[in-house]
């Protein structure tokens, strides 16, 4: 495993975390095999559901706050409503398999410091650490409904990772 990629992990693994992920769900982003079934499926979907919020909050503090300007406020704004869309989706998972969503909303731990770009470089390495989430879990979900929201979502993960990166210059093959 690169650098990169490892950093990236522990990125998305601290994410996780922070979003109170069952230890279940971390071993699965840690890249460990999965114990197949509904309770590793729920798991995985309450760090899904807190690593949108974490995404959400990011947005919408950087838009609020004035660190998205121009076009780049509109595609955050844009981008904090998908992952709205992500965590509304992924709540109604749990709810109709008897969960619920995690009771407390967390903050994004980070707060860029400086210019625009550096939002937007926090905002892109957001987008990679989700889509490398999302990457690891889709063929671990037992549940084909969940899976399939999770392969709509990894869609719209690739999408914003791949617009910050064009906007920050960062060659994308």
């Amino acid at each position: 495993m690169t650098g990169a990629r490892r950093s990236r992990r522990d990125f998305v693994l601290a994410l996780a975390r922070l979003a109170g992920a069952a230890p279940a769900a971390l071993h699965v982003i840690g890249g460990a095999p999965a114990a197949a079934g509904e309770d590793a499926d729920m798991a995985i979907l309450y760090a899904a559901i807190g690593m949108e919020q974490q995404a959400i909050d990011l947005y919408e503090r950087g838009v609020d706050g004035g660190m998205f300007a121009g076009r780049y406020r509109d595609l955050a704004a844009a981008f904090r409503g998908d992952h709205v869309g992500h965590r509304d989706t992924q709540i109604q998972i749990a709810r109709e398999r008897g969960g619920r969503a995690p009771d407390e909303e967390r903050r994004y731990p980070y707060r860029p410091r400086g210019e625009a770009e550096a939002w937007i470089r926090e905002a892109l390495r957001m987008e990679l650490a989700a889509e490398d989430a999302y990457s690891t879990v889709l063929r671990r979900i037992d549940d084909a409904d969940q899976r399939l929201a999770a392969a709509y979502i990894l869609v719209d993960e690739v999408q914003h990772l791949t617009v910050w990166r064009e906007v920050l210059g960062v060659r994308l093959y």
